[in-house]
């Protein structure tokens, strides 16, 4: 097949109609550009538009290219490729701190155990139901994440737990769980029945693209079984 002949600049790689752009439901900015030119030309096109690159639509310089362009022929001579670029929104959050996250609230059940010490029986444990509860909040930023947790806050939203049922009572003289008390914060003796803790990390991250971190936070709100001593 000869080689095509181009008129004037017809063959010069030139961006086309057809851009998308628009803000996905955890506050990522993209943007879709579509560029057309010749064949012949296209390898040495699409070096220069290497992972990471600025999108160079005003208004868009915070999205960065998720992948070099796929070039595909879309007429003899002419081949076509789609850009998409992806960024933080700055309508969503700042940079620093990421858009505003995605919560949910659920509970698991699980048991804890106070540690009973008995003069004639040594240490005897009961154990008890309760339900714990979890808080997940997905966000995205454009640094990785740090131990500075966010959205610890929003345990705050959930009634703390609270013994719910007997699970190992072996003996009678121990307490049925509806005679629990919480421990009083104020006093820091050692002997109590129960406490009501919490404790966060970054359940996972990862990056989608450059300046791009999609986090889950998670955070936990339970009980943690104390000690008794009878006589």
């Amino acid at each position: 097949m000869p080689a095509p002949t181009y008129v004037n600049d017809a063959g010069t790689w030139r961006q086309q109609r057809g851009t998308s752009f628009g803000t996905d439901r955890e506050g990522k900015d993209f943007i879709e550009l579509i560029y057309r030119g010749a064949t012949a030309s296209a390898a040495s096109w699409r070096v220069p538009w290497t992972i990471g690159t600025a999108c160079p639509e005003p208004g868009f310089t915070h999205c960065k290219l998720l992948h070099p362009p796929t070039v595909r022929e879309a007429a003899p001579g002419f081949s076509e490729a789609r850009l998409r670029f992806e960024g933080l929104s700055p309508l969503s959050g700042s940079a620093a701190e990421g858009t505003d996250p995605t919560v949910t609230h659920h509970t698991e059940e699980t048991e804890f155990i106070i540690r009973h010490e008995h003069d004639g029986m040594g240490e005897v444990n009961a154990v008890y139901l309760y339900n714990r509860v979890i808080v997940q909040a997905s966000y995205i930023r454009a640094t990785k994440p740090t131990a500075n947790l966010r959205f610890a806050s929003k345990l705050n939203d959930d009634p703390d737990p609270v013994p719910i049922a007997n699970v190992d009572h072996k003996y009678p003289w121990l307490r049925n769980y509806s005679l629990l008390t919480l421990k009083d914060p104020t006093n820091n003796t050692d002997l109590f029945d129960y406490e009501v803790k919490t404790v966060g990390r970054v359940l996972n991250w990862s990056q989608t693209a450059p300046d791009v971190f999609e986090v889950t936070e998670e955070h936990v709100k339970f009980i943690n079984g104390g000690y008794i001593k009878l006589g």
